[in-house]
């Protein structure tokens, strides 16, 4: 996870004023209130009307590995750790009948401290970058 955190490519990504922080939260909670609503809700919805029944281990599969597959710009690592909370989340969802309140919380929750744990290694980073040059 370092080896990508370090590429300076993404630094223009991370707000850096009060009023971008501001907009990346607001960007943030969209961002999972819509992911809810459609790996979870949608989805298990559609498919549980296909021609042929799955049972909802299956469904909770695909919905989990279709949402990893979209975090791929986050690598491998990526992929697997958001597949294993895609996975988290729906059984959150299907055990609880409430999309809004655990899932979207607890993904708000994950996705806000993944935030701060890569800014807080692109700082350190170029502290280092930094002392070097001294």
């Amino acid at each position: 996870m370092s080896e990508a955190l370090t590429d300076e490519s993404i630094q223009f990504l991370l707000p850096s004023t009060y009023g971008e922080r501001l907009f990346f939260l607001l960007i943030a909670i969209t961002a999972g209130v819509c992911e809810e609503i459609i790996f979870r809700g949608v989805m298990l919805y559609y498919l549980s009307y296909l021609p042929f029944e799955l049972p909802i281990i299956a469904i909770g599969i695909i919905s989990s590995l279709l949402f990893g597959i979209v975090h791929l710009y986050q690598g491998w690592k990526g992929v697997l750790l958001t597949t294993y909370l895609g996975a988290i989340f729906f059984l959150l969802f299907v055990g609880t009948g409430y999309l809004w309140f655990l899932s979207s919380y607890t993904s708000l929750l994950i996705r806000s401290l993944y935030f701060c744990l890569i800014r807080e290694v692109l700082k350190r980073n170029n502290l280092d970058e930094i002392k070097q040059m001294d």
